[in-house]
């Protein structure tokens, strides 16, 4: 005789830290309509004033969450990077002109 099926219960994310990440993660949850609960250490959410660099890998994901076109309109585009050493040595220069397809 087959086992009875054990009951579905719907999925429970639980969230940690409110960074991009975790605000980014909370954001399709809630578009797939799967209850989360996002946890941050701080009180609250706040911008740190710094930049953050996004790929162009991840536009097609923030097109997917309705915030490309706001996020263009408060975004620079930089032509390249470069890294460095403690003693401000440039380890390497990362030319982007020529990969823009924002």
């Amino acid at each position: 005789m087959p086992e009875p099926a054990l009951p579905v219960k719907e999925p429970k994310v639980l969230i940690a830290g409110a960074g991009i990440a975790g605000l980014i993660m909370a954001i399709l949850l809630d578009k797939a309509g799967i209850d989360y609960q996002l946890f941050e250490r701080h009180e609250k959410v706040r911008p740190l004033g710094s930049a953050t660099g996004l790929g162009f890998n991840v536009m097609p994901l923030m097109d997917q969450l309705g915030l490309l076109e706001e996020l263009r309109s408060i975004s620079k585009v930089i032509d390249g990077t470069m890294i460095f050493k403690e003693d401000m040595e440039v380890i390497r220069e990362i030319r982007l002109r020529d990969n823009r397809a924002m």
